[in-house]
Formats: structure tokens, C-alpha cells, sequence
């Protein structure tokens, strides 16, 4: 009997040691790299692991997220350099915005002559201040002769004969100063961005009839604003 007795306190004993063994061994147990398993251990009350894996998630898209490119700032800041090269007489600077494939099409007024108006492309732009010779860039308003001048001289009278880098009004795509024309800037230049410059007058004694604007058009190629458009407005009889 007592033989008896002896055997069952020594599995009683038993039993216990392998449940302390067991215990033992959650505690020791190593830490978890994981980081989902990580979030979870340390996950409180009303704080889901779900909660947690959104936050990370918003955190990695915020990083990766691509910057928006704003057209207007873009175009606006093509006017301030273009012309900043026109008032410096730097026409190298000038051509490098010229578009490589359409060229560039010189407008001595509002209405577009898409015959008769001056069109270069690059190369043959500067060719052409390089000769100085005189071209023919249209008619004069009102009396009708032949507009021929050279690069420069054309430049002086039928581009940047205002401020325009500081002028009074900024619009894009929006024509600004009218006067009797009809305007086919948006049939001509289709798909294409304008940026118009605006003096409503230059002098307070002539009472807005000196009014000048002058309109940068631009066209994309690959990806970037090329200029393909120089257009020149002003008051006409």
C-alpha cells in the first residue's frame, strides 16, 4: 500500500515540473521581428491591428506619392525667362525655346496670316540675326506698306516694344487687350496654351488708345512647352 501511494506523488511531481518547464519556456521565448506579429503583441484596447496597418499604409503612399506639376506656374514661369532673353537682346538664349519640330511664328498683329507671317525654326532663326538682313514680316496697319525689317528691328517694334516682363495684367488663355480684329489664335494654334502680357496704356494722354499685349503660344513636345507662337497686339484703326 504504501508502495502504492509513493508511485502517484511521484507523477503528481512529475506532472508539475513539466508544466513549470513549459511555462519557462513562453517567457524565454524570442522577441518578434515581424512587423505585423509586432503590432499585434503591442496592440491595446480599441487600438486594432488594422488601425495600425492603415496608418502604415498611409505613411508609404504619402512617401511615393508623385508631384503634381501646376501648368499655369509652369507657363508663367517660360513668359518671365522668354522675354526676360527678348529685353536682353540675347536671341540664342530666345531660340532655345523655339519648338525643334513647328518652329516659331512671328504675328505683327492680333489676327493670325498663317501665309503671310514670318515662321523659323531654330537654325535658320539664328542664321537669321546673324545676316541681318531685312525681311518681311507682313503689312503695316492702316496704310498697308510691306513690314521688312531685320531680327532686331522687328524685335524693337513688333515684340518688345513695352515692359513686358513687369506688365499690368498676366492672363492664360485669355485674350486680354482687343481691338478690331478677328481673333483665330485658338483655330490656328488648336490644343495649344497662351500666356498674354497687357499694358491696357502706355501713356495716360492718349487715353488707352496706345494699348499693347503680347501673347507667348505654347505647344508640348515631349513632355516639355516649346514656343511656336509670338503674337503682337495693339490699339488699330
Amino acid at each position: 500500500m504504501k508502495k502504492f501511494i509513493g508511485y502517484i506523488l511521484f507523477a503528481i511531481f512529475a506532472v508539475g515540473c513539466n508544466e513549470n518547464k513549459n511555462a519557462d519556456a513562453k517567457i524565454e521565448a524570442p522577441p518578434v521581428t515581424d512587423t505585423t506579429q509586432a503590432i499585434k503583441n503591442d496592440a491595446t484596447v480599441g487600438d486594432t491591428v488594422q488601425q495600425k496597418n492603415i496608418k502604415i499604409d498611409s505613411v508609404i503612399t504619402d512617401t511615393i506619392k508623385p508631384k503634381k506639376i501646376n501648368k499655369d506656374s509652369t507657363l508663367l514661369a517660360l513668359r518671365k525667362e522668354i522675354l526676360t532673353a527678348i529685353k536682353n537682346n540675347d536671341y540664342i538664349k530666345f531660340a532655345g525655346f523655339i519648338h525643334p519640330v513647328d518652329g516659331v511664328r512671328f504675328s505683327p498683329q492680333g489676327y493670325i496670316m498663317i501665309d503671310g507671317d514670318q515662321k523659323f525654326k531654330k537654325d535658320e532663326f539664328i542664321n537669321k540675326c546673324q545676316q541681318k538682313i531685312k525681311i518681311k514680316w507682313g503689312a503695316y496697319d492702316g496704310s498697308g506698306d510691306p513690314i521688312q525689317l531685320t531680327i532686331d528691328e522687328y524685335f524693337k517694334r513688333f515684340v518688345y516694344d513695352a515692359n513686358f516682363v513687369a506688365p499690368k495684367e498676366i492672363a492664360i488663355n485669355k485674350i486680354l487687350g482687343k481691338g478690331n480684329w478677328h481673333y483665330n489664335i485658338k483655330d490656328v494654334y488648336n490644343g495649344c496654351d497662351f500666356v498674354d502680357s497687357y499694358f491696357p496704356e502706355i501713356d495716360k494722354k492718349m487715353d488707352g488708345m496706345d494699348w499693347r499685349t503680347l501673347r507667348l503660344v505654347f505647344k508640348k513636345y515631349n513632355g516639355s512647352y516649346c514656343l511656336v507662337g509670338v503674337i503682337h497686339d495693339e490699339w488699330a484703326i
